[in-house]
């Protein structure tokens, strides 16, 4: 069976707007072993429209639209499936009803442009909404099953979980499941990725997408199966994925690089203080977005300028002067410091060269050094990052949270 999506709206097209439902419907449809073949995205005209739902319907069973069901004039996708089916749009007054009471429920003004909202026409059911005001359609006719949910995001996800996929588990029968297991990996690009699970989609008989990040590449591995079947051949080609990425393997099914580190100082009982110069904060907004960070990360120091290096940190200004402030010494300066403020176990830092000035012919833009102390030792690294500012600085974050995760597994 094939499923197309079709997404509307001028704002789209325009580039005004970033389209996020295609991947919510193909996400959820997947999971109940339907893969989209084709997704669309249009603009609110009326021809454009009604000629894409035929061109969809051609080489799919069902159709799943977004946009163009709200109340103004360029809202026009009811208008462009009654012309296709060859039907005329009449309102409904038990849904005009039902959308009135939906206007008042949200206390807004109800209009007589909403009318158009209450706008249906033979072989056409309405799908109600529980949470905004627009309603959706469902058209099953000649063994093609089209489905038209709004446009708005959080409607459209509501409406689709609760009552189009369960619409489409009874109307469709659907013997197997897409499955898919996601690996998250740090410290190798895309192409060493590669070279090193070749022979795993043979080996167990999957699929295997890359999707490279800046800072990190995700695996996606997945086959069509039987639930309990399916979800074995996973497990064992998740144990062989990490044998062949060992340390460079960060988790699977969403946990990230600083949700690992987390759990490794919980297990430990060792807290964490971070001095940051280029990554103005991000380190520590990585490890502060996971839940129950307080536990193990005191807190840190963004020390833009040497003078807050040397007054805050107890940078040496020796070092500053005659290495500069991104140099190996300057940084395990950073790491030491901090923690003696903050009184952790382990200091982290990290300074360098974001850009896009600043750089010299020794230390060029991207110039990165990250240092961690603990009583019981140090580390420090250079790095050479390559991109714009913002990648240059979410790597040189990626690059500390390993140096730390590193140290942490060693112990």
């Amino acid at each position: 069976m094939k499923f197309n999506i079709l997404i509307i709206g001028s704002e789209l097209t325009k580039g005004l707007a970033v389209d996020t439902n295609s991947r919510e419907i193909a996400l959820s449809l997947a999971k109940m072993g339907l893969v989209v073949n084709k997704v669309s995205i249009v603009s609110d005209s009326l021809d454009v429209i009604e000629d894409e739902i035929g061109v969809s319907l051609k080489s799919s069973d069902l159709l799943i639209i977004t946009g163009g069901l709200g109340p103004t004039m360029d809202d026009l996708t009811r208008e462009a499936l009654a012309h296709y089916f060859g039907e005329d749009l009449k309102i409904d007054p038990k849904l005009l009803g039902l959308i009135e009471d939906r206007y008042n429920l949200l206390r807004r003004e109800t209009k007589e442009v909403i009318k158009r909202q209450a706008e249906i026409f033979p072989g056409a059911q309405p799908i109600l909404p529980s949470t905004g005001t627009a309603p959706g359609l469902c058209i099953d006719k000649d063994g093609k099953v089209v489905i038209a949910l709004p446009g708005v995001p959080s409607e459209m996800k509501e409406m689709l979980q609760d009552q189009v996929i369960p619409f489409i588990e009874k109307r469709f029968s659907l013997s197997k499941r897409f499955l898919v297991k996601t690996a998250r990996v740090s410290g190798i690009n895309e192409v060493e990725v590669e070279e090193r699970i070749r022979g795993l989609e043979e080996e167990f008989m999957l699929d295997i997408s890359l999707i490279p990040h800046p800072e990190s590449v995700e695996i996606h591995l997945s086959l069509m199966a039987d639930g309990d079947g399916g979800r074995t051949i996973l497990d064992e080609a998740s144990r062989r994925l990490q044998e062949m990425l060992g340390e460079h393997l960060i988790g699977f099914d969403g946990v990230s690089l600083e949700e690992s580190i987390g759990m490794l100082l919980e297990a430990r009982k060792l807290t964490l203080a971070v001095a940051e110069s280029c990554t103005g904060g991000l380190i520590s907004k990585r490890i502060t977005d996971v839940s129950g960070s307080s536990k193990y990360f005191l807190g840190a120091v963004v020390s833009y300028a040497n003078e807050a290096k040397e007054r805050v940190l107890k940078v040496s200004k020796r070092h500053i002067e005659e290495l500069g402030a991104v140099s190996p010494e300057v940084a395990l300066d950073m790491a030491k410091g901090v923690a003696k403020a903050i009184s952790s176990d382990i200091g982290l830092s990290v300074t360098g060269i974001a850009g896009p000035s600043g750089g010299s012919e020794y230390k060029p833009v991207g110039t990165v050094d990250i240092a961690l102390w603990h009583l019981n030792g140090y580390l420090t690294d250079r790095h050479h990052f390559s991109g714009s500012r913002g990648e240059i600085r979410l790597k040189s974050s990626e690059a500390a949270l390993r140096m730390l995760r590193d140290f942490l597994l060693g112990g």
